[in-house]
């Protein structure tokens, strides 16, 4: 099916329903209260355009509705905090339609608004809002990465990491909280900086770090199988920095050290179920 066909029968297929839908919220939503009938009716813009991408990926339809859903939301003049966040909701699906369409100015742009209300959230409350700041903030480190604007890319990661080892140091309850994303920080600094930036040594300090978070994580028997994969995947982009400043002997042991790990994934757990037909 083209495209053009996917977006004609999504609007046979939503377009009356989603007129119905909408006359129905308003019906049921007092005239007093016009803001409850905007987040009702910016809620069903989001589930529509969720519903014209997965099914068979109309883009156009699925960025139209969100672009509307977040026009309902500047509309809402209440203090519902449901409202800023699926605000942010929205942003963040449009930033990955774009970055599918390969709308990478568009994407920056949009990235760049659903970080600035983050922060506004966590100026609030830091706790629950400051990590999500940070995942954003990495997100727009890949991205000037991908388009090789890379001191922009360092800047994104080190604040991104900055953010993240704050919450991390000030949580006594659960290292394994914010833990995986600060390795993966340190992981994405270190390629930044081995690939593109010519800077060995910094590569060097960072996937290091990564590689003793990750084995942090590792020690708890209940917690290791859901790190495995983070601690092999800093070993072998450690092992890839030594081979390339010609430490090979250095390099091999991490190599074996990875392959044991990837091997420790594919293990059965003790309680997985045998495939049906298979042999006891």
């Amino acid at each position: 099916m083209t495209k053009d066909n996917a977006r004609q029968r999504h609007l046979e297929q939503f377009g009356e329903k989603f007129e119905r839908v909408e006359d129905f919220i308003a019906a049921t939503t007092s005239r007093k209260r016009p803001n409850t009938y905007l987040y009702r009716l910016a809620i069903h813009q989001y589930e529509t355009a969720r519903m014209c991408w997965f099914d068979g990926e109309d883009t156009e339809s699925a960025e139209e509705l969100l672009l509307a859903a977040l026009a309902t939301c500047d509309r809402y003049k209440g203090r519902r905090r449901q409202i800023r966040l699926l605000r942010i909701d929205l942003l963040e699906a449009l930033a990955f339609i774009y970055n599918h369409l390969e709308r990478f100015e568009d994407s920056e742009k949009t990235i760049l608004s659903q970080l600035a209300a983050e922060r506004a959230l966590a100026a609030e409350n830091a706790e629950a809002y400051a990590a999500n700041a940070a995942l954003t903030l990495w997100r727009l480190g890949n991205l000037y990465a991908y388009e090789h604007r890379d001191k922009e890319a360092e800047k994104a990661y080190l604040e991104a990491l900055g953010i993240i080892e704050q919450r991390r140091r000030s949580d006594n309850e659960d290292i394994y909280r914010y833990s995986p994303a600060t390795a993966q920080c340190h992981r994405s600094l270190g390629s930044l900086y081995l690939a593109r930036l010519n800077d060995p040594d910094a590569a060097l300090r960072h996937y290091s770090e990564a590689v003793r978070i990750s084995e942090e994580l590792c020690e708890n028997e209940h917690e290791r199988y859901n790190h495995l994969r983070g601690l092999a995947e800093s070993l072998r982009l450690l092992a890839e920095l030594y081979e390339r400043t010609g430490q090979k002997e250095s390099a091999q042991p991490l190599v074996k050290r990875a392959k044991m790990l990837e091997a420790e994934i594919e293990m059965p757990l003790p309680f997985d179920m045998p495939a049906e037909g298979a042999e006891s």
